[in-house]
């Protein structure tokens, strides 16, 4: 106890000296410096004024000429210091500096009055660039000194080259040692060309940098580049605002609990752009059953039935998982006979990012659903991709599924055998040799009782024809799917244009680009999956297209692509363009179809 009061007396009296000491006279001193003296239009500059004089009694500080900078107080604080009971003090202003145009200027001279006593600095000499500065490696000041950047931020890229498909993790870094007044705002840097995957979650850590401690916030996100070549990666963008007090004084207690804090204004920084160098898929070595998947991938396939009775369905499924960005993955489609039908359900994909790697897993379902009894074999399914670490083609496959099937066999010369008797019985059905035209004498007039006879006969003859047509379409599939393409892709384009104005970018590309690639794969009966930019131009060129037609069509579905898949903005000046293109190449491709007799 007796400890604790003598603390507190001799406690009491050093504050008592400190505030009633007599100062002895000094001169009074100043300092100005800033942390850089080059700086682009969106970077901001730290002035920092440093005064030594007299006790704590208050100081005018004038910055002087400013021109071309906006200025916002960043606060201040004080030391105070008693060497045989002579008390000084040291003063310290913060600023910050935005430049307002480019071009070179001299601040200052700063000037401070204290008792009478005024002291001045010499000018300081700052040049704004456009764009984004270099980092500061020096300072400018009356005197020598440095102060490291409290806020700056960085991006990279785990990897500068890359194969098409390959994940690149691209890292945001904020290095912060100040408060902020709010959450800063992160703009993302632009990524045209591009499949992009955010990959939460945000990483937070301290680190030294040459003696200042930093906060270091990270955000991640996954790209996968869809075409070859050197694709940028624009610069990120950050808008925060800096928190500070009033006064940074330790004897302002009041004023701190208070929290009295001050903004000091927006400031905005950007990051480098960056470059990476994205490699084609190799052709040697790539097996047909590749459909342009990257990564690292297992396989497997089963049937849920090997015994069924026709018409029953049998359930086909594939299942795709591994590393990489496992939505693109797809599978051939089945080479069937006719004896059966094939409905596709759909597919299923979940994806983790886990380690900041996109993982997944893709499932295909198949019905498959036979007509006619017998012994068949459902053929092998095979699923290439590309690995980027082996540099080489990877391919799985299942073995093929025997199916036993009760039921009648097919026998076409059975189907021919019905429309031929059809045909016999309605031969009977001949017109009257002559027809009398005269009026009857009942007042009925000729011609109505010509209509009335043949109204039956027209009526029985396209029944007739009907089925014929039917028939006709069974045993040719193929002309019924192109013949029906038309007008499928009337109404796929009506409803693009229905959702033009409401749907966002990617919704909108996606019906678009899903309308045209449905009416060439009904037109050249192509399979239903699989289907790529890069086998629909082969099989066009294939065809004989005329070779800016096929050009046409690549622009196109590029631009389909970027908007889908790497954010591209669309403008309704876009939307109403893509659809105009999209109309003129299903009738230009359809027409050079037609002629060339492969529709």
């Amino acid at each position: 106890m007796r400890t604790n009061l003598t603390f507190m007396t001799l406690f009491a009296c050093a504050i008592a000296v400190m505030l009633f000491a007599t100062p002895h006279a000094e001169a009074l001193g100043v300092r100005a410096n800033v942390d850089r003296d080059k700086v682009g239009l969106d970077d901001r500059v730290n002035l920092t004024v440093s005064i030594e004089g007299q006790g704590n009694e208050s100081v005018q500080v004038d910055l002087g000429n400013t021109e071309g900078f906006r200025v916002y107080s960043a606060g201040s604080s004080q030391s105070v210091s008693i060497v045989n009971g002579r008390m000084t003090s040291s003063l310290q202003y913060n600023y910050i500096l935005t430049p307002r145009n480019k071009g070179s200027f001299r601040i200052g001279p700063v000037t401070v009055k204290q008792k009478g006593k005024e002291a001045a600095t010499s000018r300081i000499a700052i040049e704004v660039v456009e764009g984004k500065a270099p980092p500061a490696g020096s300072q400018r000041s009356g005197t020598s000194g440095a102060k490291a950047s409290e806020v700056f931020i960085r991006t990279k890229v785990d990897k500068h080259e890359a194969y098409v498909g390959e994940q690149i993790t691209l890292t945001f870094q904020l290095f912060s040692r100040i408060r902020f007044w709010s959450d800063p705002e992160y703009d993302p840097p632009s990524t045209i060309g591009f499949w992009k995957e955010d990959l939460p979650p945000q990483n937070s850590y301290y680190t030294d940098i040459k003696g200042d401690r930093y906060r270091v916030t990270e955000i991640k996100t996954a790209l996968f580049p869809t075409s070859a070549g050197a694709l940028g990666i624009g610069p990120a963008k950050l808008t925060y605002e800096p928190d500070a007090f009033r006064s940074g004084d330790p004897f302002d207690i009041f004023n701190r609990a208070r929290g009295a804090r001050n903004r000091s204004g927006k400031q905005t920084m950007h990051s480098d752009s960056l470059t990476v160098q994205v490699m084609p898929l190799p052709q040697e070595g790539r097996p047909p059953s590749f459909t342009g998947t990257v990564g690292k991938f297992q396989f497997e396939a089963s049937v849920d039935k090997k015994e069924v009775k026709a018409n029953e369905p049998v359930t086909l499924k594939v299942k795709i998982w591994g590393d990489g960005n496992v939505a693109t993955a797809t599978i051939p489609d089945l080479a069937l006979s006719e004896s059966f039908k094939v409905y596709d359900s759909g597919s299923n994909t979940s994806t983790t990012k886990q380690n900041y790697r996109l993982r997944g897993q893709k499932e295909y379902t198949r019905v498959i659903v036979p007509r006619f009894g017998g012994e068949y074999e459902l053929p092998a399914i095979s699923f290439s991709y590309f690995d980027p670490e082996k540099k080489e083609y990877v391919t799985h496959a299942s073995s093929a599924f025997p199916l036993v099937v009760e039921g009648p066999r097919n026998n076409p010369e059975l189907a021919q055998n019905e429309v031929e008797r059809m045909e016999e019985d309605l031969r009977f059905l001949k017109e009257p040799t002559a027809i009398d035209w005269r009026r009857s004498d009942d007042g009925v007039p000729a011609w109505m009782l010509v209509t009335a006879n043949a109204a039956p006969l027209l009526l029985l003859g396209s029944v007739f024809f009907a089925r014929v047509r039917r028939e006709r379409s069974g045993r040719d599939p193929v002309r019924a799917r192109a013949r029906k393409a038309d007008a499928s892709a009337r109404r796929a384009l009506a409803g693009a244009q229905r959702i033009r104005e409401s749907a966002d970018d990617r919704e909108f590309a996606g019906t678009l680009s899903q309308a045209l690639f449905h009416y060439l794969r009904d037109k050249m009966n192509l399979p239903v999956s699989g289907m790529t930019k890069r086998i629909l131009l082969a099989e066009l060129e294939s065809r004989s297209l005329a070779p800016e037609t096929i050009a046409s069509l690549a622009t196109w579905i590029d631009h389909c692509d970027r908007a889908r898949f790497a954010g591209e903005k669309l403008s309704q000046d876009d939307r109403r363009r893509l659809l105009d293109e999209a109309e003129e190449l299903i009738v230009t491709i359809g027409r050079s179809l037609h002629r060339k007799g492969t529709s």
